[in-house]
């Protein structure tokens, strides 16, 4: 049986720019609709240029139908978007060098708010960002929260048990 339970407000993340047959059926079902709010889709990456990817307009058109299937159902879809790597931070020089350009945080910061308008809010995924980028990171989110707000909702994403480095400032993205 389903344990009926009172609503909550929760989060559910997609690691994809799609939903399967599966994830669809929980989706809709009655008690996940009372534990989760927002479904939070890691569709997006940064590439080496601060561009988001995928960027084709038929990615593009099929990510706003699953946002809109999701937003039909009540929840509300988040656009998440990667700003790092698992392959930079785990030695390939230069990855701090990306985040100390100005025209590189430009492009991110253009990027997101890009695809900010495929969802009900933004959520950036500060995991995987090389620990020498620290102040760069915290600059273009503010960019990017300068940018998204108050239109629309930022969260972010940063790493849970604190080991992966320093590259987030937890503390100057409070204030953001």
């Amino acid at each position: 049986g389903v344990l009926d339970v009172p609503a909550r407000r929760g989060s559910i993340a997609v690691v994809s720019c799609s939903l399967d047959d599966g994830q669809r059926a929980v989706l809709e079902s009655s008690a996940v609709k009372k534990l989760a709010q927002d479904v939070i889709f890691l569709c997006f990456g940064i590439d080496s240029l601060g561009r988001a990817q995928p960027s084709s307009a038929a990615s593009r058109q099929a990510f706003a139908k699953e946002t809109e299937w999701v937003s039909g159902l009540g929840y509300r879809a988040k656009v998440g978007i990667s700003l790092g790597d698992p392959a930079l931070v785990s030695g390939k020089p230069g990855a701090a060098a990306r985040f100390a350009s100005a025209s590189f945080r430009a492009n991110v910061a253009s990027s997101v708010l890009e695809v900010a308008g495929y969802g009900d809010g933004v959520e950036l995924d500060l995991r995987h960002l090389p620990d020498a980028a620290s102040g760069d990171v915290t600059e273009v989110v503010a960019q990017i929260a300068k940018a998204v707000r108050p239109h629309e909702t930022l969260g972010v994403l940063v790493p849970a048990d604190g080991r992966q480095g320093d590259a987030v400032c937890v503390e100057a993205l409070a204030v953001l």
